[in-house]
Formats: structure tokens, sequence, C-alpha cells
């Protein structure tokens, strides 16, 4: 993960940290100067003491330098570094509504993340019990204790800053000085919201390849083998929210389904619909495979409404060997969707897609599928599907059910076009009819978004407009392995210890859960880790 190399006889140490970003890996390199508070030689950020290594500071500033700045790395989730370093899946734990969790359910996960060995992270949801709010604490270890005769539950933290602000129920002498306490797990649960839980295996490593996508769609097939049983995970991922704030873009929230087939033929399926994954900023979507030797294929499908400046995503395994994934055959270039919103009905918002084979004929015509019918099946009736009603002439969209209905010449609908409207017409017709007490009511903003024969909407040409300055940010990530430049300078060029690389002229800066705000002027103070480290083992 790091590597520190000392050019010849310049003994000049510079660190290049290899962070897994859109899944897949960017090397940086850095020297050893570090900004510290005015005056002294404590760092600014990342905090050192006695007897402690000092590889935090270093990987907080390759992250700085990746990004671009201090500034631009404050904040953010538990899950988003452990991504960013670990390079293993990633899980969480939730428990935001105290009165609605499982106390039982979370504490099993807990202990099993411990069992394991798996690096855990909890954030903070309030001042409660004298923890920080908005503040990320590593946990340590889960397991019962005795608490004032009673035994007890019990998760053990770590608070970053080096010192306890905890006021609970369990005793933790010397805690205040240390950061190092433990609180119960009903506190625990009422002081976070969740806990993010990295899914390292000793002996794991990543394999991915890097997958084109066209002007906002991508559709994919591809193959690889494994060569003994053990159990693994493959995740497509794309740039995460931190690349789009960089580049003033749209943050992506893209559509997004893969789907595993194992050497047994069984099918496992993953999307990006789970609310918590998108509130804690994972790019990712993931299926966790129990492991058998053999081929697998996975068929992926990408759809990003706002993202023209994406021009790749990366499919990525975790696994105990090392694995080579392969072009299968392609889903044709030629697929014709439609792609309807403005509906109150949410079942007949998204994309629908052609299937002309005999099971899906009806009517004597190719019916248009809604693609979570192919995501769930075959367990999830309740989609949707297009289809041209002969008796009126028009398109309508109905309950995937009701398909040997329409088969016999019924037109039930949710939704109906305007009689002889054409779905696939590059003028997306809208004014779609939908029932309202028991009449059809004609809805102006409802209808077909794109198809697969329009070309722009206006939100594709504003991300034009934006795609310059972050395809920038992401070609700029990927030069920053200068390590031999540094030595040779005794300078960083990408990333000098001025001003510049604290933050962007007139933003400020602080710690929310220190309740700090400033101007980022002030801290642009630096000095060597030697002297640092030095500094800290004479305190």
């Amino acid at each position: 993960m790091v590597e520190v190399s000392l050019k010849e006889q310049e003994a000049y140490p510079v660190h290049v940290v290899r962070f897994m970003l859109a899944g897949k890996t960017f090397p940086v390199a850095v020297d050893e100067m570090m900004p510290v508070w005015e005056g002294t030689m404590m760092p600014k950020y990342a905090t050192l003491r006695k007897d402690q290594h000092s590889w935090p500071l270093i990987f907080e500033k390759a992250f700085a330098k990746l990004f671009g700045s201090f500034r631009s790395i404050a904040s953010g989730q538990g899950s988003e570094a452990f991504k960013a370093i670990v390079q293993a899946p990633v899980d969480y734990v939730a428990h935001a509504n105290n009165f609605l969790v499982n106390h039982d359910k979370v504490w099993d996960e807990l202990l099993e993340a411990a069992q394991q060995g798996h690096p855990m992270v909890a954030s903070s949801q309030a001042d409660t019990h004298g923890i920080a709010d908005h503040h990320a604490y590593a946990v340590l270890n889960v397991s019962t204790m005795e608490v004032n005769g009673k035994q007890e539950r019990t998760i053990r933290l770590f608070n970053p800053w080096h010192h306890s602000t905890y006021r609970g129920k369990v005793p933790n002498p010397g805690a205040a000085a240390t950061g190092d306490f433990r609180m119960l797990l009903e506190e625990y649960v009422e002081s976070f919201s969740h806990t993010a839980v990295a899914k390292v295996k000793p002996g794991y490593v990543m394999s991915y390849t890097i997958l084109s996508k066209g002007t906002d769609r991508l559709l994919k097939r591809v193959q690889f083998e494994a060569t003994n049983s053990k159990p693994f995970s493959v995740q497509l991922a794309w740039p995460d929210r931190r690349i789009s704030r960089r580049g003033n873009c749209d943050v992506l929230d893209p559509r997004a389904f893969l789907q595993i087939t194992t050497p047994e033929g069984m099918s496992l399926r993953s999307s990006h619909s789970d609310p918590m994954r998108r509130a804690l900023e994972m790019s990712n979507v993931r299926v966790d495979l129990p492991g058998s030797m053999g081929p697998y294929f996975a068929d992926i499908e990408i759809h990003f409404p706002q993202g023209e400046w994406v021009d790749e995503v990366v499919l990525n395994a975790y696994a105990s060997e090392e694995m080579k994934i392969v072009d299968a055959a392609s889903w044709p270039d030629d697929v014709k969707w439609v792609e309807l919103g403005g509906f109150e009905n949410r079942k007949v918002n998204g994309i629908y897609e052609e299937r002309h084979s005999f099971e899906f004929l009806a009517q004597a015509r190719e019916t248009y599928w809604h693609r979570d019918y192919w995501l769930m099946m075959p367990v999830y009736v309740d989609s949707t599907f297009l289809y041209w009603c002969e008796a009126d002439r028009r398109w309508q969209v109905a309950e995937a059910g009701q398909l040997e209905e329409v088969r016999q010449g019924g037109c039930p609908a949710l939704a109906k076009a305007l009689p002889g409207d054409d779905v696939l017409s590059p003028d997306l017709p809208k004014n779609f009819q939908v029932p309202v007490d028991k009449l059809w009511m004609k809805v102006t903003s409802a209808g077909v978004v794109r198809n697969s024969n329009s070309q722009f909407t206006a939100n594709s040409l504003i991300e034009e407009r934006a795609a310059g300055s972050c395809r920038e940010v992401l070609d700029r990530m990927q030069t920053l392995n200068n390590a031999d430049d540094i030595a040779a300078k005794r300078f960083d060029e990408l990333f000098p210890p001025d001003y510049s690389s604290i933050a962007k002229p007139g933003e400020r800066c602080g710690d929310k859960a220190r309740q700090q705000d400033e101007d980022c002027r002030k801290m642009s103070e630096w000095a060597a880790l030697s002297d640092i480290v030095a500094f800290a083992a004479a305190a």
C-alpha cells in the first residue's frame, strides 16, 4: 500500500500511497512537509502523539493531494476512507433511529465483524453521552464485561482527537487522556447513526477491468474464472461525490445493475437502489459470491442521467486470487429503449427495453419491459411493461402480470400515450394520460424523457458544459506519482507547502465536530515530519 524510497545519497524521503477510487488504483507521491499549528510543531489535521506511527499524516496528505487541497477532504464518511485505503468491500450496520433499531441484530453484526477482524468506523449522529456530533470514531472491539455489578454488552472506541469526552455508565479510568473508552451498546446506538465495516480478508487481492461507456449508458457482459472455491465479491464502481464536487459537476446518481451468473447457473443481482448506501456516498454496486470453481459471467447495465463527463466505469473482483476479466458476448448495440418520466405513479417511471422474442409478443408487436423486471425476476412481479394497444392505436403501460390479458386483445393501462404518438420518436412525446377518479386526465409533463433515437437532452447539454472540469480532475489524478521529481528537487511542485495546498482562495476551514470555523489563510504553516515526530517524542 505504501512505499518509502530514499533517493541515493540525498536521503529525501518520498512516500507513495496507493488509493482505490472509482474501482481502480491511483498512486500518489508525497514528501514529508506537513501543515502545523502556527508557532508549534503540532500537526494541524491528523494528530500525532508520543510513540505513535506517523503514517496517518502521510495518508492524509496524500489524500489531500489527490483532491487538490486539505480543505477538499474535509468531512465525509468512514466508508469512503475504507474504500480508498483497504481496497475491500465495505458494508454498514444501520442504527440511526434508536426507537426502531433491533439492538440484538446490531450487536450480532458488530460482534461478527469484530471476530472476523474487520476494521470498523462509527459516525456520530447526536451529542449524547458526551460523544462529539458529526465525528468519526474507530471501533476497536465488541465484548461483554461487568459494569456496576452487571454483565453488559459494550463497544470499545477510539477518538482520533486522543481524548475522550464520554459521559456514560461505563467507568473508563484514564480515557480522558487517551481517547480509548468503552460504552454500553444502548448508548452506542443512541449516539451513532451507523457503523462502516471494511470486509478485509487476509491474502485477498483486487483485480479489475476498465469498461468504456457510451454517451450516458453502458450495457456489457464480461466473464472470469475462479480456480478455487473461496468466497469473493464483484463490484461495479464509478466516480464518487467528492470527485464530482471537486470538478463542480452534478453528483452522479446512476441507475446501476449488476448480475453475476455462477458456474452452476445461479444468478445473483444487485442494484444502486439502497437509500442508505446512497446517503453514505458508496459509489458502487456489489454482489457477494459463496465461491465455486469454474467460469462466471457478469451482466452490467449502468445509466447516467447526469454524467456526460464519465468515460468509463470499473468492474473489480476482491478474491483470494487474481482474476482475468475479459469480454464475453456483447449485448446488442441496437436494442431499442424508452425512458418514461413525470408520473406520480413511480412504477411507471423508468427505462423500458425492447423484447421481441415470441414469449413477449403481444397484439402482433414487440413489447418494452421495465428494467426492474429483469433485475428481480422471477420473484418480483410488481413491475410494468409498455405495449401497443391495437384497439386504441396507442402505446400504453400495464402491470407485468397483465401480459396474457394484453395478448388476448385487452388493453389494461396505468398510463396511455396520445393516439398515434410514437414512443420512439426523437420528438419525445408527452401529454400522457393517467387515471384520476376513474377519469383519464392528460398530464403535460408526463411522457417520454429519452429514447434510443434521441440525442441530447437539456440535462446532457448542461453536463457537457461541465464535463471539461470533471475530466480534468480525473486526468490530474493519474499524474500524481511524481516521486522521482520530488526526490530530485526536494520539493513537490504538484502540491507545494503553501496556501494553495490548503484551500482555494476565500474558503473557510475548521472542524464541524469541534465547532471550528476560520479563514484558511491562518492554516498555512508547514514543518518537516522528522521535526514533528521529534517534538511529539519530547512532549
